[in-house]
């Protein structure tokens, strides 16, 4: 066994996932409601980055399906505060991510998408305005219904970012770690 895949091996281990598809999504963030409806998707990798671009916007978990744990600042720079607010499922939370799993070497379209029941959530925002949803979840089989009926030795981390700053989570990778992509245009933000 090579040693690359050996690394791989352990990095799959350690990795912790979530996302769940739902027809209408519901961001709800201090009492801030943002509803969207479903665009026909356009997929792009990010110059070998290992992140998938969904120009309509990846379909993220409702948080009313949570309750919060925990909200305290991240990351306090000259130009922006990042708070973290920390969530766990009420229920089984379902989220549905691309089948390629992040040290894919090449990527296959033709390998079907994989459900992750979420074990929490963090939800990162800067001025009450969440730019990056990171999941940790575990790797599960569900049925025609959606009810998980096989839990798999698996799990990973999912990490969803609006980089531009539409209210659209465009981008989504896999991630060795729980830290969020934090957006070049919130660095460069200005605490209000």
């Amino acid at each position: 066994m090579t040693i690359m895949r050996v690394f791989t091996l352990l990095c799959l281990i350690s990795f912790g996932a979530s996302c769940q598809t739902q027809k209408d999504i519901a961001q709800e963030n201090n009492h801030e409601t943002i509803k969207r409806t479903p665009t026909p998707p356009t997929f792009h990798i990010d110059d070998g980055s290992k992140q998938l671009i969904n120009d309509a916007g990846w379909k993220l978990p409702d948080l009313s399906l949570f309750s919060e744990q925990s909200r305290e600042i991240y990351k306090e720079t000259s130009k922006a505060k990042i708070v973290q607010t920390s969530f766990s499922p009420i229920m089984d939370v379902i989220q549905n991510a691309d089948g390629n799993i992040p040290f894919n070497v090449e990527r296959d379209p033709d390998i079907k998408d994989k459900s992750w029941a979420i074990q929490y959530l963090k939800v990162f925002s800067v001025n009450k305005q969440p730019f990056c949803y990171v999941m940790r979840g575990n790797w599960v089989e569900v049925d025609s219904t959606g009810k998980i009926k096989d839990r798999l030795a698996m799990s990973a981390v999912l990490v969803y970012s609006d980089q531009n700053g539409d209210g659209r989570f465009e981008t989504f990778k896999y991630s060795s770690s729980e830290m969020p992509l934090i957006p070049e245009r919130i660095l460069m933000t200005k605490l209000r």
